[in-house]
């Protein structure tokens, strides 16, 4: 029973520090609902597009601050199993946020945040061969979706060869695939050739 009591406390708690729309929030400062423009998402992305890399900076840090700090703080009061619990919490908050209509970003920062904290080497050469994906061919979405997949992959590894937790493992299979869901629609786009390049005004 305590557990059920730990299992629906955690997913509902990281659901709803998950859900803090600061996309949103920095948008309404600017006077601008950002889900009606470009994307209509309100992650980093589409703030970098629609208000500049000020706001984007901004709406990043907020991201990764409340991923990072609610892992790391369920890595130090609990274990594994309930920051991957959590992990999963934040990010279904961050794409279906309870304070912006069920809208939000498709969660690459909130899953950069977790990663810095359960696994920093993934996360650090995650981020720049994501960056240098990005660097090389304009595309966002698909230097997010590079540099997510390697990230996982050594997660995924790690927890094969190098005895990390096991709930890591089944962790960074569903950031993986998560990311992946969250960019069905960019797939889709940069497989026709229609993507959006970084430096493109949203309209």
């Amino acid at each position: 029973m305590e557990n059920v009591v730990y299992f629906i406390g955690t997913i509902t708690l990281s659901y709803l520090v998950g859900s803090f729309p600061s996309g949103l929030i920095i948008g309404k400062l600017y006077g601008l609902d950002v889900r009606m423009k470009g994307s209509g998402r309100t992650g980093a992305t589409n703030i970098l597009r629609t208000l500049g890399w000020k706001a984007a900076l901004v709406v990043t840090s907020l991201d990764l601050l409340k991923s990072s700090l609610v892992i790391l703080a369920y890595g130090y009061f609990l274990d594994p199993i309930w920051q991957s619990l959590a992990s999963a919490g934040i990010l279904l908050g961050h794409s279906w946020s309870a304070f912006a209509g069920l809208k939000g970003g498709r969660g690459v920062v909130p899953a950069v945040g977790i990663a810095i904290v359960v696994s920093p080497l993934s996360a650090i050469i995650g981020v720049s061969i994501g960056i240098v994906i990005i660097a090389i061919t304009r595309y966002v979405s698909l230097g997010s979706l590079i540099g997510t997949v390697t990230a996982c992959s050594i997660v995924l590894a790690g927890t094969v060869l190098v005895s990390q937790p096991a709930p890591y493992g089944i962790l960074a299979i569903y950031v993986g695939s998560w990311i992946v869901f969250t960019h069905k629609d960019n797939i889709g786009r940069l497989i026709n050739g229609e993507e959006r390049k970084l430096g493109k005004v949203a309209e």
